[in-house]
Formats: structure tokens, sequence, C-alpha cells
């Protein structure tokens, strides 16, 4: 690493704040005069959102517990392992706390908040946390987790350029990430353009009228058209699900997408579920529909 930067502890930079404890008698739905809204895990998904908030009496929060601008707030414990170390930086100051369920790292005069964000969001940080939970039933972070975590550090006016870089190279992708999704619905217009022109006999034809068919073309239904139409079949009882993976494969709407099938979390029938020469086969060319 370059010169003066160091390996640290969290715990050396920065304090960790846990949530407010309440009880279920004391948590509101909505605001009222003397309340305070609580963050809580929900409310964790790359920033902070204020969505679905829960309100506690404000003797509930200590003053240490409202969120400031610069704290990362994160998910302490979580019945799902995905969700458990998720954070979020406070861009401002909230009239609020946050659940016990979170925790808040709060950054000392050592580390630009911005630059400790970055950390709690990069692969350093979430390989340390899958490492935690792997082989285990732990679903939370201990206070020694956290504080114990080790991080390069450096020094401070080169966090900041460090930070500012981020978040140009960030907006950069941003942007890309935008276009990107201009393009892709003028790719799915283009493509409605042209099967529009296909079924109207414009893409094979030059000289066809608006309204008009192609010589030799005509109007038909899909019943005309096709050999067979049928539904699918509905099984009920848990017994005719094949659990190890083996038997007849059933395809769901899960699996039909978009001009393609996706062949990825079949469900299996046992044999006796599922005859294979009923009416539901599938035949090569068959067009399935949700």
């Amino acid at each position: 690493m370059m010169e003066e930067w160091e390996e640290v502890k969290v715990g050396e930079i920065a304090e960790l704040i846990r949530g407010v404890t309440y009880g279920k008698t004391d948590a509101r739905q909505s605001s009222e005069i003397g309340f305070l809204p609580i963050l809580r895990a929900n409310n964790i998904n790359g920033d902070l959102n204020f969505d679905d908030l829960v309100y506690v009496p404000e003797d509930k929060i200590k003053s240490e517990q409202h969120v400031r601008q610069g704290d990362i707030v994160l998910a302490m414990s979580s019945g799902s392992k995905r969700l458990v170390g998720k954070s979020a930086i406070a861009k401002e100051d909230f009239l609020g706390g946050f659940g016990a369920f979170c925790g808040v790292i709060r950054a000392n005069e050592k580390v630009d908040n911005g630059y400790l964000a970055y950390y709690f969001n990069s692969s350093f940080y979430s390989t340390v946390i899958q490492k935690l939970s792997k082989g285990s039933n732990i679903n939370n972070l201990k206070r020694e987790h956290l504080l114990n975590l080790e991080m390069p550090l450096a020094p401070l006016p080169e966090q900041k350029r460090i930070v500012a870089k981020i978040e140009a190279l960030f907006a950069q992708l941003d942007e890309g990430v935008e276009k990107l999704k201009a393009a892709q619905e003028q790719l799915k217009t283009y493509r409605q353009s042209v099967l529009k022109a296909a079924f109207e006999g414009r893409l094979t034809n030059d000289d066809v009228e608006e309204g008009e068919l192609p010589e030799g073309w005509e109007t038909s239904t899909i019943r005309d058209a096709c050999e067979n139409v049928k539904v699918g079949v509905v099984i009920k009882p848990k017994d005719h699900y094949s659990e190890d993976g083996t038997g007849v494969y059933a395809f769901r709407s899960a699996n039909v997408r978009e001009f393609r099938v996706n062949d990825n979390d079949w469900v299996y029938f046992t044999k006796k579920g599922h005859d294979l020469n009923s009416r539901t086969q599938v035949h090569k060319g068959d067009v399935l529909i949700v």
C-alpha cells in the first residue's frame, strides 16, 4: 500500500450504537404527537428509504440513537442471512431513531464518513459477513464482529480524494445504466415493429398497402391454424411432487419468458402424479403461453 496507509480495526475509527428497544404495544403505524419514526432493516436498500415507518414514544429514543448525517445504518439481525449486514449512509439528519435489530456505525475524526460507508458496501466487508454466517444458523452480527473488522485506512486527504473519484465513476455508471435502459426500450419497440410488419405481410413484401394483406394471404383463427390448443393440468396432492429431482419435470409460468423457455427451477412430478402420455406432454415446436 502507499506510504501512510494503515490497517485499522473499525472500533479504532468509529463507535457502534445499538438500536431502540420497544414493545409491540409501544409501536404505531402512523405519526402521533409525542412519537418519532424508527428505521428498520426494510428501510436499508443501498440508500435509506422512509417507507413503512414505525413510530414509538420519543422518550424511548436516547439522544445518541437519533440518526445523524453521515451515520451508517446497518441490519444487525434478520430472519434471512442475506439481509444481515446490509447498510446505507444517512445523507442528512433524520428526526427519529433506528430499531433494535439495526445498529449505527458513527465515524470519528480519523475517517471520512463516505470512505467508511463505501467500505461497508465493498466486497471486503461482504466477504467477512459471509464467513461469519457460513456453516451456522447465525442471523445476527455481534458488537465484536463489527468493531474488530480490519480495513485499510488511507490518510484523511486521500480518503476524500478516493470518495470523490468513486462518486464521479458511479455517476458515469448510473448514466450508462440509464442509457442502457433507454436502448432496451428502443429495442423492445423495434422488435414489436418487426413483428407487426411480419404479420401484416410488409416484412417480405414491399408493395403491400396499409390495411391490406399480400396476395395469397388470408386471415385465420388460432383454432384453425393449430392442430390442438390445450390447457395445463392441476395436480394438488403433495405426494405427487418429487422431492429428489427425479420423475417428470413440468413447465410453470416462471419458466416461460419472451421468445424462450427458462429451464431453471423445474417442478418434478412422480410418474404416479403425471402420466407421460397425458394431453399436456410438451413436443418440440409447441408454443407455451402463460
